[in-house]
């Protein structure tokens, strides 16, 4: 189980040493408050996004950087993998979303039409290229 925070860190937790949880490590390295996290389905692979604009993917076993994608120009709103982690969406409040291809480290597509910050994203549970994505409204 992980989870993030405004201190910039992200907690790896361990639940079957003890009912009240265990904390296996800390992950520090990004410069500002790291606001979404998302397991990898298959690998011991985080993905996180932050206040610095920045989405790093870590080994959440090392609990080392392995990279950082600086596709974004504002806050990481929203992380997400597909189903086979080939896959990794990235949502800003720069209105846009950035889909990787994690054997590249690259985006090859970028999504525009929000007029507000992208907030959520969700894959479609059974179709591979599909997913839904949310943003702010001003009211």
């Amino acid at each position: 189980f992980a989870t993030c925070s405004d201190d910039g860190t992200i907690k790896i937790w361990d639940f079957f040493k003890t009912q009240l949880g265990h904390q296996e490590r800390t992950l520090e390295g990004h410069g500002w408050d790291v606001g979404c996290i998302d397991w990898h389905p298959q690998l011991p692979l985080i993905a996180s996004g932050s206040k610095d604009s920045l989405v790093k993917l870590w080994d959440a076993r090392q609990g080392t950087i392995l990279t950082t994608l600086h596709g974004h120009k504002n806050t990481i709103a929203s992380v997400k993998w597909n189903r086979n982690g080939s896959w990794l969406l990235t949502g800003s409040r720069d209105q846009l979303i950035k889909l990787y291809d994690i054997r590249t480290m690259r985006p090859f597509q970028v999504f525009r039409g929000h007029t507000r910050d992208v907030t959520t994203m969700q894959w479609h549970p059974v179709q591979d290229n599909l997913f839904v994505s949310g943003a702010g409204t001003s009211s």
